[in-house]
């Protein structure tokens, strides 16, 4: 996908998550992605092999709740 976009955030995460469910490498890293966003592609990609997500602010306050969610996976 893309990296190093600020255009690209929760809503772009959301659609390559429900549309895109054979995804095996994915790069978010320095987007705005939010953690509750990627559920979406961890959940239904079950393909994924890669994931990248360097560089994004703000994830410490959501990470609790993602991998809670993930967790049901």
């Amino acid at each position: 996908m893309t990296s190093e976009c600020v255009k690209v955030g929760p809503k772009t995460a959301e659609a390559a998550g429900q549309s895109c469910p054979k995804l095996t490498v994915v790069n978010f890293s320095f987007t705005s992605v939010t953690p509750v966003s990627m559920a979406h592609i961890l959940k239904n990609c079950k393909e994924l092999e890669v994931l990248k997500l360097a560089g994004i602010q703000n994830w410490v306050s959501h990470t609790r709740f993602t991998s809670e969610l993930l967790s049901e996976r």
